[in-house]
Order: structure tokens, then sequence, then C-alpha cells
């Protein structure tokens, strides 16, 4: 299996993962009780399912190291490059 392939199978999973997180959220969404009670971690499941999405797409990407720096979630850009400094591609 090529490295490829086996990035863009990870990129599914990353895929499969957001997908039932997103489900997983408006299924507890559907719940007012559960909205009022737990809504910051209820915002904190859209956070992971864009970092999963965001993750899945640098995995997909032919120039990796270029769509880490396109990633629109700020904090996560910054954790993808935080070693630049001490890598050497």
């Amino acid at each position: 299996m090529t490295r490829t392939l086996v990035l863009s199978r990870v990129a599914d999973e990353l895929d499969l993962i957001r997908t039932e997180l997103e489900q997983f959220g408006n299924a507890l969404c559907s719940d007012p009780a559960v909205i009022q009670k737990h809504l910051t971690l209820l915002q904190s499941l859209d956070g992971f399912a864009q970092r999963h999405a965001s993750l899945a797409m640098v995995l997909r990407a032919s120039a990796p190291e270029i769509a880490a720096d396109q990633v629109s979630l700020e904090t996560l850009r910054l954790r993808l490059a935080a070693d630049d400094a001490h890598q050497d591609g």
C-alpha cells in the first residue's frame, strides 16, 4: 500500500469521525434541556468536527505543508506550524 493511499484512508476515517460527531451533536441538540445545561460542551463538538475536517484536508493535499498553512482554524494552524523551527523538512 502506498503512502498516499494510507494517508487518504486516514483522512477518510477522520471524515467518518467528523460525521459521527456531528450526528451525535445534532442528537443531543434535539433536547432543549441538554442544550441549556451543556451548551459550551456541545459547541466543543463542532470544534472537534472542524479539526477533523481540517486534518483530513491536510492529509489529502499533494503539498501538506502548504495545506497546513491554509487551515482556517487558527489554533490548529499554529499547532501544526509550531515545530517548523525545529524540523528539517
